[in-house]
This record gives C-alpha cells, sequence and structure tokens, in this order.
C-alpha cells in the first residue's frame, strides 16, 4: 500500500544516461530500494570480443557502485544476476552481431554469462551492497525458457518477482542482518562469503539446456 514502483529499460550498467537517472533518483525522489541488473547488451555490444566486453563490463560496474556509494543515498541497492543463456541462443537482439559476424562471440555466452554474473556479484558486494543469483533460480525451470534460448516466460518472471517482493520487505522490516537470507535462493549478503554455494564446476561452465538439481 502505498508503494511507487518506476521502471528504467537500460542496455549499460553504467554511462551517461544511467548517471543521470540515478542523480535525479537521488536527489529529487530519494527509493527506498533500486533494483538492477544489465549484462547481455554489456557484454555484446560494444567490443568485438569476449576479453574487452568483460572487462569494460566490470568497470562500468565499479562506477556504479562507486557513485551509488558517494552520492549518498541512504537506501538499498540490489543486483540481480542474468538468466541462463542457450548455447544456440537466437534472439533478435543478437541480430546485429551475426550480421557482423560475431557468430563465435554469440555461442561463447551460455559459458560468458555464468563467469559476468559471479565476477558482477562480487563487485558489488565489495562495495557494501546485495546480489540475488537469479541465474541459478533460473537453472531449476529450463522449460521456463523462451524458443529463442535468451527470454523466459512471463509465468518464471512473475514468481521471481514475487520472491524478490518477499526479500525486499523483509530485508526492510527485519532488525538482525542477514536474518532473511535464502528467501530468494543464493543471496550474497553485504560483507559477507557466499554461502548456499552448490553449483558444480560442469553446471557454471556450460547451459546445456537440461535441468541442474
Amino acid at each position: 500500500e502505498g508503494a511507487v514502483v518506476r521502471y528504467q529499460f537500460v542496455t549499460r550498467c553504467w554511462g551517461e544516461k544511467v548517471a543521470a537517472r540515478l542523480q535525479d533518483a537521488v536527489a529529487t525522489w530519494a527509493p527506498d530500494a533500486i533494483v538492477m541488473n544489465s549484462c547481455l547488451w554489456d557484454t555484446t555490444r560494444y567490443f568485438d570480443n569476449e576479453d574487452e566486453s568483460l572487462a569494460d563490463y566490470l568497470k562500468n560496474l565499479d562506477k556504479l557502485t562507486d557513485f551509488l556509494k558517494s552520492s549518498g543515498y541512504k537506501g538499498m541497492f540490489l543486483w540481480y544476476t542474468c538468466f541462463p543463456v542457450s548455447p544456440k541462443v537466437n534472439a533478435a537482439l543478437f541480430g546485429p552481431m551475426a550480421r557482423e559476424k560475431q557468430v563465435a562471440q554469440i555461442g561463447q555466452l551460455s559459458t560468458m554469462i555464468p563467469i559476468a554474473n559471479h565476477l558482477a556479484a562480487a563487485v558489488v558486494r565489495a562495495r557494501g551492497w546485495d546480489a540475488v543469483d537469479f541465474w541459478r533460480l533460473a537453472l531449476r525451470d529450463f522449460e521456463q525458457r523462451l524458443d529463442d534460448g535468451c527470454h523466459w516466460s512471463p509465468k518464471l518472471h512473475r514468481r521471481l518477482t514475487a520472491q524478490l517482493a518477499t526479500f525486499l520487505e523483509h530485508r526492510f522490516t527485519e532488525e538482525k542482518e542477514g536474518a532473511s537470507r535464502g528467501l530468494v535462493g543464493e543471496v550474497y549478503q553485504r560483507g559477507s562469503k557466499v554461502t548456499n554455494n552448490n553449483a558444480t564446476s560442469s553446471s557454471i561452465a556450460s547451459d546445456t539446456g537440461g535441468r541442474t538439481s
């Protein structure tokens, strides 16, 4: 009751437009929470190879989280990781890459995304914010991934949104730090090590489209 939700679409985790939007938010309406994700466009649209893309992504994440600290923002910042991408992804957003013969980079996304997610969560945690691993949660529901190998069903989005809302509610109301851990799967708590990390090297290394327990 009385909640206001504002949505902004971004194609890069940091840049002039993102900086302007966050500056306006912090200065004019001071949101209680900022929930954010950006990964696929960051790691495919701006460089021609995986190494440069990942390095730029992490550098921009550092700028984003540094801004939030230096701006005096007092609310909660929650980063959520990118969902799994199929090795045979054919979503329309990758069309420009295919036309430019960057097919190999597209094919590497299924192995690069979990690495990017892990490193992004580490950057966010290092600045004292929280990150939720939606990638791991989505592994349980591969049947909810659409045929383009990238997007996911409304059903899965509704379920994860409900879990995210529950987590936010507990983070706002619980006095004890970390009391709500586990409400949305693997949560990287502020200032603590990763817990409940049961992923094997094989499940992190590739997305075969099968169910991972």
